[in-house]
Protein backbone atom coordinates (compact mmCIF):
# COMPACT_ATOMS: atom_id res chain seq x y z
CA UNK A 1 0.00 0.00 0.00
CA UNK A 2 2.61 2.39 1.09
CA UNK A 3 5.09 1.21 -2.08
CA UNK A 4 1.87 1.98 -4.49
CA UNK A 5 1.56 5.84 -2.86
CA UNK A 6 5.57 6.47 -3.43
CA UNK A 7 5.16 4.79 -7.06
CA UNK A 8 1.89 7.38 -7.58
CA UNK A 9 4.16 9.75 -6.09
CA UNK A 10 6.98 9.16 -7.95
CA UNK A 11 5.27 8.85 -10.87
CA UNK A 12 3.21 12.23 -10.27
CA UNK A 13 6.05 14.34 -9.57
CA UNK A 14 7.54 12.53 -12.94
CA UNK A 15 4.57 14.12 -14.77
CA UNK A 16 5.61 17.57 -13.11
CA UNK A 17 9.06 17.68 -13.92
CA UNK A 18 7.86 17.27 -18.06
CA UNK A 19 5.58 19.75 -17.08
CA UNK A 20 7.89 21.87 -15.91
CA UNK A 21 10.39 21.03 -18.86
CA UNK A 22 7.46 21.77 -21.63
CA UNK A 23 7.21 25.43 -19.37
CA UNK A 24 11.16 25.97 -19.46
CA UNK A 25 11.09 25.44 -23.33
CA UNK A 26 7.72 27.32 -24.09
CA UNK A 27 9.55 30.23 -21.92
CA UNK A 28 12.61 30.07 -23.65
CA UNK A 29 10.76 30.66 -27.04
CA UNK A 30 8.94 33.33 -25.63
CA UNK A 31 12.56 35.20 -24.92
CA UNK A 32 13.85 34.33 -28.28
CA UNK A 33 10.32 36.34 -29.79
CA UNK A 34 11.03 39.38 -27.43
CA UNK A 35 14.70 39.25 -28.13
CA UNK A 36 13.59 39.60 -31.90
CA UNK A 37 11.16 42.12 -31.45
CA UNK A 38 14.15 43.93 -29.61
CA UNK A 39 16.74 43.81 -32.26
CA UNK A 40 13.81 44.46 -34.53
CA UNK A 41 12.88 47.79 -32.96
CA UNK A 42 16.92 48.77 -32.37
CA UNK A 43 17.49 48.66 -36.35
CA UNK A 44 14.20 50.75 -36.50
CA UNK A 45 15.28 52.62 -33.98
CA UNK A 46 18.71 52.96 -36.06
CA UNK A 47 16.90 53.99 -39.07
CA UNK A 48 14.60 56.68 -37.63
CA UNK A 49 18.23 58.22 -35.70
CA UNK A 50 19.85 57.92 -39.69
CA UNK A 51 16.91 60.03 -40.99
CA UNK A 52 17.37 62.38 -37.67
CA UNK A 53 20.63 63.19 -38.76
CA UNK A 54 19.81 63.55 -42.57
CA UNK A 55 17.24 66.45 -41.46
CA UNK A 56 19.40 67.76 -39.22
CA UNK A 57 21.93 68.29 -42.19
CA UNK A 58 19.04 69.58 -43.98
CA UNK A 59 18.77 71.80 -41.62
CA UNK A 60 22.56 72.99 -41.15
CA UNK A 61 22.18 73.94 -44.70
CA UNK A 62 18.79 75.87 -44.52
CA UNK A 63 20.24 77.86 -41.60
CA UNK A 64 23.62 78.65 -43.86
CA UNK A 65 21.24 79.39 -46.89
CA UNK A 66 19.46 81.83 -44.80
CA UNK A 67 22.52 83.10 -43.21
CA UNK A 68 23.36 84.26 -47.08
CA UNK A 69 20.28 85.45 -47.67
CA UNK A 70 20.66 87.79 -44.91
CA UNK A 71 24.00 88.91 -46.10
CA UNK A 72 22.79 89.26 -49.65
CA UNK A 73 20.14 91.64 -48.10
CA UNK A 74 22.72 93.43 -46.72
CA UNK A 75 25.10 93.92 -49.28
CA UNK A 76 22.00 95.04 -51.75
CA UNK A 77 21.14 98.07 -49.68
CA UNK A 78 24.29 99.08 -49.22
CA UNK A 79 24.45 98.99 -53.18
CA UNK A 80 21.45 101.05 -53.98
CA UNK A 81 21.06 99.59 -56.84
CA UNK A 82 17.85 97.70 -57.91
CA UNK A 83 17.23 97.48 -54.63
CA UNK A 84 13.17 97.30 -54.86
CA UNK A 85 13.68 93.85 -57.59
CA UNK A 86 16.61 92.93 -55.52
CA UNK A 87 15.44 93.11 -52.25
CA UNK A 88 11.71 91.31 -53.67
CA UNK A 89 13.75 88.08 -54.59
CA UNK A 90 16.22 87.86 -51.85
CA UNK A 91 12.90 88.29 -49.76
CA UNK A 92 10.53 85.48 -51.29
CA UNK A 93 14.18 83.29 -51.05
CA UNK A 94 14.11 83.88 -47.57
CA UNK A 95 10.22 82.96 -47.21
CA UNK A 96 10.88 79.67 -49.10
CA UNK A 97 13.87 78.78 -47.14
CA UNK A 98 11.74 79.75 -43.23
CA UNK A 99 9.00 77.84 -45.35
CA UNK A 100 11.36 74.86 -45.96
CA UNK A 101 12.61 74.99 -42.38
CA UNK A 102 9.36 75.16 -40.61
CA UNK A 103 8.70 71.88 -42.71
CA UNK A 104 12.12 70.87 -41.52
CA UNK A 105 11.48 71.58 -37.79
CA UNK A 106 8.06 69.75 -38.43
CA UNK A 107 9.63 66.47 -40.00
CA UNK A 108 12.25 66.51 -37.63
CA UNK A 109 9.56 66.50 -34.39
CA UNK A 110 7.12 63.84 -35.99
CA UNK A 111 10.81 62.19 -36.26
CA UNK A 112 11.36 62.19 -32.22
CA UNK A 113 8.02 61.54 -31.80
CA UNK A 114 8.31 57.97 -33.42
CA UNK A 115 11.62 58.06 -32.16
CA UNK A 116 10.53 58.08 -28.44
CA UNK A 117 7.73 55.78 -29.36
CA UNK A 118 10.61 53.11 -30.42
CA UNK A 119 12.43 53.85 -27.53
CA UNK A 120 9.15 53.14 -25.31
CA UNK A 121 8.57 49.90 -27.62
CA UNK A 122 12.30 48.95 -27.04
CA UNK A 123 11.90 49.49 -22.91
CA UNK A 124 8.92 47.61 -22.99
CA UNK A 125 10.28 44.66 -24.90
CA UNK A 126 13.67 44.94 -22.20
CA UNK A 127 11.03 44.32 -19.36
CA UNK A 128 9.35 41.70 -21.30
CA UNK A 129 12.54 40.21 -22.19
CA UNK A 130 13.55 40.25 -18.00
CA UNK A 131 10.33 39.38 -16.86
CA UNK A 132 11.02 36.03 -18.77
CA UNK A 133 13.98 35.72 -17.60
CA UNK A 134 12.56 35.94 -14.08
CA UNK A 135 9.69 33.38 -15.22
CA UNK A 136 12.53 31.24 -16.79
CA UNK A 137 14.58 31.09 -13.42
CA UNK A 138 12.00 30.03 -11.27
CA UNK A 139 10.75 27.71 -13.50
CA UNK A 140 14.38 25.75 -13.43
CA UNK A 141 14.20 26.67 -9.91
CA UNK A 142 10.88 24.90 -9.63
CA UNK A 143 12.16 21.96 -12.07
CA UNK A 144 15.36 21.60 -9.58
CA UNK A 145 12.95 21.08 -6.37
CA UNK A 146 10.56 18.57 -8.22
CA UNK A 147 13.64 16.77 -9.17
CA UNK A 148 15.12 16.71 -5.65
CA UNK A 149 11.74 15.33 -4.50
CA UNK A 150 11.96 12.68 -6.91
CA UNK A 151 14.90 11.29 -6.08
CA UNK A 152 14.48 11.40 -2.55
CA UNK A 153 11.18 9.50 -3.57
CA UNK A 154 13.05 7.00 -5.03
CA UNK A 155 15.34 6.67 -2.19
CA UNK A 156 12.87 6.21 -0.22
CA UNK A 157 11.15 3.48 -2.60
CA UNK A 158 14.26 1.93 -2.89
CA UNK A 159 14.84 1.35 0.92
CA UNK A 160 11.42 0.29 1.15
CA UNK A 161 11.57 -2.34 -1.24
CA UNK A 162 14.98 -3.56 0.31
CA UNK A 163 13.59 -4.03 3.89
CA UNK A 164 10.19 -5.88 1.82
CA UNK A 165 13.04 -7.94 0.62
CA UNK A 166 14.96 -8.72 3.54
CA UNK A 167 12.12 -8.90 5.54
CA UNK A 168 11.25 -11.67 3.12
CA UNK A 169 13.95 -13.56 3.38
CA UNK A 170 14.45 -13.42 6.83
CA UNK A 171 10.79 -14.85 6.85
CA UNK A 172 12.06 -17.82 4.59
CA UNK A 173 14.98 -18.65 6.56
CA UNK A 174 13.80 -17.98 9.95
Amino acid sequence: MQLDRMKDDVSQLQKEKKDFEEQNKETGQQLKQADDRAAQKQDELRQAEDRERQLQMQLDRMKDDVSELRKEKKDFEEQKKEVGQQMKQANDRAAQKQDELRQAADRERELQMQLDRMKDDVSQLQKEKKDFEEQNKEVGQQMKQANDRAARRQDELRQTEDRERDSYRRSWTG
